[in-house]
């Protein structure tokens, strides 16, 4: 999925963010499926791709999706695969 913005004063800053969907472990049994997202920017004007995410955390994600891990925070299990 790409989340994309115009730039109408200088269409070469037009904003691109590539959006990644991670399926985390198999839910057990009655629960929902959990994913990991990954924002990747492209190309254009890093405060406007600050200024789209800060409007998701405000009125779409919840607390617990705009919480941030590394790779090099997660247990050596989680990261092996």
């Amino acid at each position: 999925m790409k989340i994309n913005r115009e730039d109408k004063e200088n269409p070469a800053n037009n904003l691109c963010v590539k959006v990644k969907f991670f399926a985390m472990a198999a839910p057990e049994e009655g629960e929902d499926q959990t994913y990991r997202l990954k924002f990747t920017k492209k190309r254009g004007n890093l405060m406007d791709w600050y200024e789209i995410f800060d409007e998701m955390k405000e009125f779409t994600l919840d607390e617990s999706m705009t919480e941030t891990a590394n790779t090099a925070e997660l247990p050596a299990e989680d990261v092996a695969a």
